[in-house]
């Protein structure tokens, strides 16, 4: 079995002692409140979640937006050059349109990378994001 990296997205609301601990790598979708877009990543850069919900408590709306292709491409495709096989474990395809800009970028990096089988691959995720980060450490710890 070759080696793989999991790709998931910060839907996954991950802690950022769980990136670091898995290796897990997570891309941040963006989200608007007002006229300010913020990143939303495991380390809270832009925004405190706190702060974010004081915000829709306060009356405030919130939209998304998806991930695009050309990041998946970017990122996965570097997991991919660099010999790994790449898992992402996304949100569900009926609620984002980040799973789909992740399935047409990995069809496109699968016809560009060829090794003898997919380099990349899709999961929907619901709570599998962290079992796949401790599969990927050599199993889940009890």
């Amino acid at each position: 079995m070759r080696e793989y990296k999991i790709l998931t997205d910060s839907t996954t609301d991950l802690s950022p002692q769980l990136v670091a601990q898995t290796g897990v790598t997570v891309l941040p979708m963006t989200y608007t409140i007002g006229e300010k877009s913020y990143r939303n990543d495991p380390e809270e850069t832009d925004l405190s979640s706190g702060d974010f919900y004081d915000m829709l408590r306060g009356g405030a709306m919130s939209t998304t937006s998806q991930i695009n292709v050309e990041t998946f491409r970017e990122v996965a495709g570097k997991m991919a050059r660099d010999g790994f096989d790449v898992l992402y474990v996304g949100f569900s395809s009926g609620l984002s349109g980040t799973f789909n800009s992740a399935r047409i970028a990995f069809e496109d990096l699968s016809a560009q990378i060829p090794r003898g089988g997919q380099p990349v691959r899709l999961h929907g995720r619901g709570p599998a994001g962290l079992p796949c980060g401790a599969a990927a450490e050599g199993g889940p710890q009890h």
